[in-house]
């Protein structure tokens, strides 16, 4: 064979090389652009769902609190007694109160998006024919099935929030979900006040009602109980993920000790922001506008605080912070949080007087509510997590108890004692509070958060998301 055959044959083996290998890299290149086009998808799907649980659950909440939205001129028109609204509001309280504990169980055995369709259609039909009522015996049975309707809602929009992000994204878009109730509480007043001066008290009611059972007919085509619903598989499969119980809750320590956590933090967040304006003015003799500054900016802080928090410790958890410790950075977050309240609070006790200035009690406020907001949200992410998806509705709904509880006792209890001695002697009670709250929270770093119900601890296996690639 001569060198011009050999040179020719070598290059033909060469080009078929390249050839190969040109081919190769399209195949790669090409693969890639197929996982992106699937993650940009299920990255599409997470946020169309979001939107629509945040929407839908602050629909929701105003119509709970539309009527507390129209009060002033419900009270004007001389419509219903103190006692009434009274009755009213406390009948509403109670009745979603039990509601939301047992929603929060059947969220784990029966479709979310279901019951979040169902809260939104029965709430807004109570309440439009509440708006339309004349009889009281009928006004307390409609205020009653509203509070039953309402209890269907919180519970089945975490549960398919925590269904669709991993725990790397999970305390931010929680904490986002939060501040539905924050803006709610912002524009509804206004809303409230405009439509009640142009048209009366009834129509401040009946909107929000309409727009309830709107976003009831919206809901089951807008959510998806989990990934699966649309093609992807499950970030989590649970093995037996039907049989929990309430009494594996009760059983776990740790369970135990975010929710003791919780309600003592609870009262003491609910005093600052039901009694603090009145210990300001009576006890302290600021201003009505340096105690209203001091409201609004703990509200402020409490909305900044639940963001803030949830994104940084899931930062914290995607770079491996404390990992292989069997500790998570959200509690390391709570015990600095609630070790800040204490200062502050003992700030809020010792450091005001009459001369003041807004600008310190606008920042004090600001601080106490970014930590105590905060903790809270970041305690109510950390229950959800801890417990098996199967049982995430019923975590929430045993963290709820806890709330109801720190509310009753933050309000008659508080306002006794200030009745019998002073506001001062009653905030050095709350103080105690969260001392008490900071040294369970640093005794209780240690105790193990593993998850064991009957007959053994539960496997739990993590799937990984074929088509989204797992990128998170």
């Amino acid at each position: 064979m001569s060198e011009e055959d050999i040179d020719v044959s070598e290059a033909g083996d060469l080009e078929g090389e390249d050839t190969v290998e040109q081919s190769d890299n399209q195949a790669v290149i090409k693969k890639d652009e197929e996982e992106e086009t699937y993650q940009m998808s299920f990255s599409s799907y997470q946020l169309f769902l979001f939107v629509s649980c945040y929407l839908a659950y602050a629909v929701l909440l105003y119509n709970r609190k539309s009527f507390t939205f129209s009060l002033p001129f419900v009270i004007m028109e001389e419509y219903f007694s103190s006692y009434e609204i009274g009755l009213i509001l406390s009948a509403q309280t109670f009745t979603y109160s039990i509601s939301k504990f047992f929603f929060s169980w059947a969220s784990d055995h029966y479709s979310p998006k279901a019951l979040l369709a169902g809260g939104l259609f029965f709430s807004g039909f109570v309440m439009l024919a509440f708006s339309d009522q004349e009889d009281w015996s009928n006004i307390m049975i409609l205020v009653a099935a509203n509070g039953l309707a309402q209890g269907m809602g919180w519970p089945a929009v975490t549960k398919m929030i925590r269904a669709w992000f991993p725990p790397t994204q999970f305390g931010m878009w929680f904490a986002f979900l939060s501040t539905a109730s924050n803006v709610v509480s912002g524009i509804g007043p206004v809303v409230a006040q405009g439509l009640g001066s142009s048209y009366g008290w009834r129509m401040g009611m009946q909107l929000p009602a309409a727009l309830s059972m709107i976003a009831a007919l919206i809901i089951p085509s807008s959510t998806w109980n989990a990934p699966s619903d649309v093609g992807y598989e499950d970030q989590l499969t649970m093995f037996g993920k039907t049989n929990g119980h309430w009494s594996d809750l009760a059983g776990s320590e740790f369970m135990m000790f975010l929710i003791s956590t919780y309600c003592l933090l609870f009262v003491v967040k609910t005093s600052c922001q039901d009694w603090g304006q009145i210990y300001l003015l009576q006890e302290r003799g600021l201003t009505a506008q340096s105690a209203s500054s001091y409201l609004y900016a703990m509200e402020v802080g409490g909305l900044v605080g639940c963001i803030t928090l949830g994104a940084l410790t899931d930062f914290m958890i995607k770079r491996g912070f404390y990992a292989g410790t069997g500790k998570s950075p959200r509690l390391a977050a709570v015990q600095f949080c609630v070790a800040a309240c204490c200062l502050f609070l003992n700030l809020f006790l010792f450091t005001i007087d009459p001369d003041t200035s807004k600008f310190y009690m606008t920042m004090l406020g600001f601080m106490m509510g970014y930590c105590m907001y905060g903790a809270i949200s970041l305690l109510v992410t950390i229950a959800v997590e801890v417990a098996p998806i199967h049982m995430t509705g019923s975590a929430h709904g045993a963290i709820g108890m806890a709330a109801c509880v720190g509310a009753v006792v933050a309000g008659f209890p508080i306002n006794y004692i200030a009745k019998n001695w002073d506001w001062f002697t009653a905030f050095m009670g709350i103080n105690f509070m969260s001392i008490l709250t900071f040294v369970i929270v640093v005794a209780g770093k240690d105790i193990n958060a593993t998850f064991v119900q009957k007959g053994g601890p539960k496997k739990i296996k993590t799937v990984i998301l074929k088509k989204a690639g797992a990128h998170f």
